[in-house]
């Protein structure tokens, strides 16, 4: 790939519409979503997403954009709430999606009607985490989930200036190495790595073409795991900027017939 498809928005649109609109993404540890009125909000490949549990108990996922002029109706990346009001116009959503009120002056004639809802995505529980995919009639997650405790025993998250396939190349080329507990790739956001006691798992949040958010999660019994979580993710840092950096300056090639080489072949088979 050429410095283009690490530095220009024009690539990312192509990935957001050939790979992430279409992709299962990790939105988030299902610890963080206990309890009715619970919500985590993020944007992933430029689709804003989010999940809620209803008064019932059940999660549901949504695009993040009101149905009156496709303002983000969640702003706040956690928390609990009652129902969901867009504070540009007033919309206001109950857990389950469907519009419950609206100021008189821009209220439609019929609140219940099914083109007022918010668009649901797909969901699935997969391990210990909640994915999200924009197509509702999604076929499950491929792949076992890994086996772990049920909350991680530490989640820490770091953004990182750099494109987001830089980190999912430093992660293949670490996994081509003999190493125990070298990261499996589950694609195009997640690794999977064992360690003692459960399993790490890695989640890549593409936010722009220049910003990405990783979070690293251990699903273990492991006590004081975040501060050995947070000194692998900053060590991650320094390496994937200093790639983007030299990505940004002359592109990537692979190696022929290494990981990264089947990644890129995938990614661009995904963009057509």
């Amino acid at each position: 790939m050429d410095a283009a498809a690490y530095t220009q928005g024009d690539f990312f649109m192509r990935e957001k519409q050939g790979l992430f609109a279409t992709a299962w993404l990790p939105l988030c540890a299902r610890s963080q979503l206990e309890g009715p009125g619970a919500f985590v909000s993020a944007t992933i490949g430029g689709w804003p997403l989010f999940a809620v549990r209803n008064a019932a108990g059940t999660l549901g996922g949504f695009r993040n954009t009101c149905r009156h002029q496709n303002m983000m109706v969640v702003e706040s990346p956690a928390g609990r709430c009652e129902n969901l009001r867009c504070r540009y116009h007033g919309w206001t959503y109950d857990l389950d999606g469907g519009l419950i009120a609206a100021p008189p002056l821009v209220a439609p004639p019929d609140l219940a009607s099914p083109e007022h809802r918010l668009r649901r995505t797909a969901l699935q529980e997969w391990g210990g985490l909640v994915m999200l995919c924009l197509n509702e009639a999604a076929a499950p997650v491929a792949g076992v989930p890994p086996a772990g405790s049920p909350a991680p025993a530490a989640a820490v998250t770091l953004d990182v200036a750099c494109n987001w396939k830089v980190v999912v190349e430093s992660r293949l080329k670490a996994a081509g190495g003999d190493g125990a507990g070298a990261p499996v790739y589950q694609w195009p956001l997640l690794f999977l790595r064992t360690v003692a006691g459960g399993v790490q798992v890695e989640q890549i949040i593409p936010r722009s073409f220049l910003r990405t958010r990783v979070t690293l999660y251990e699903f273990s019994g492991a006590t004081e795991a975040e501060p050995r979580l947070r000194r692998e993710l900053e060590r991650g840092r320094g390496e994937w900027e200093a790639a983007h950096a030299a990505r940004a300056a002359a592109g990537y090639v692979p190696a022929a017939g290494s990981a990264g080489a089947a990644f890129h072949e995938r990614l661009l088979g995904a963009l057509g």
